[in-house]
Parts: C-alpha cells; structure tokens; sequence
C-alpha cells in the first residue's frame, strides 16, 4: 500500500488540471497535454510528471503523445512518447532534441498554437512513413 497508494494531494491537483488539457489530434493518433510553469508551485518532482504522459499513451488507438511543459514565455520543453513502429526521435531532432525510439524530447520557442500544427505535421508524416502499423 505504501508504494502504490501513497500520492501527494499536489499530485493529483496536478493530475487533474494538466489532463484537463489534454487534446486529441491527428485523428485521435495523438494525445496533447500541456503543463502551465505555474504548477510548479505544487513542488512535485519531475518523474511525477510521467503519470500525465503514461496516462495519455494509455488511451486506445494514440501512437504519440506529446507533453508541453511552460518553461517561460512562449518557450516549452517537449516531451514525446511513442508506440510501436514511430520513433520519437523524428520529432524531436528537427528541434535539436534526442532521445530514445520511444522517449525523447526537445526545447522550443514560439506560440504554442503554432508549435503544435508544426509537430502535428512531423507526426503526421512519421505516421504515413510507417503507415497503419502502430495501433
């Protein structure tokens, strides 16, 4: 009991305010959270922040998700996490970001509207690179 059910308040505020967020894109293939700089006054660790992305990679038929975390004005830490066959590293190396197949990440600047149509499209033609293949 005490490993498995033993989480701060903090964290579920965190939990429910960042996955009220969450957006669904490419036809449901992508899940899309973002993260406000000023929950970093709930004074959770970083790894705590893996339940959000878990959660979201959780939902049938999504291959990707994203995690934008507010690091300052228009400027964002990514996060994305894959299944099967799309590698991560498609999105985040035009970033400047790397990682793993299934975990890697980047730092961008810009409007997060922008930013999000931009990596959609990467994702987008990731996703027709490997075809139906992920789900």
């Amino acid at each position: 009991d005490l490993l498995f059910n033993n989480n701060p308040v903090e964290k579920i505020r965190m939990l429910q305010r960042v996955l009220g967020t969450l957006e669904l894109g490419l036809g449901g293939r992508v899940a899309i959270n973002f993260q406000r700089s000023f929950l970093d006054q709930l004074q959770l660790r970083e790894v705590e922040t893996e339940d959000i992305i878990a959660l979201a990679r959780s939902i049938r038929g999504v291959d990707v998700t994203l995690f934008f975390k507010e690091i300052g004005e228009e400027s964002y830490r990514v996060s994305i996490r894959s299944k099967g066959s799309f590698n991560s590293q498609w999105v985040a190396g035009p970033y400047g970001g790397g990682g793993h197949e299934h975990a890697a990440g980047f730092f961008c600047h810009g409007s997060l509207g922008m930013l999000k149509e931009e990596i959609l499209k990467l994702i987008d033609s990731g996703l027709n690179r490997i075809g139906g293949e992920t789900r």
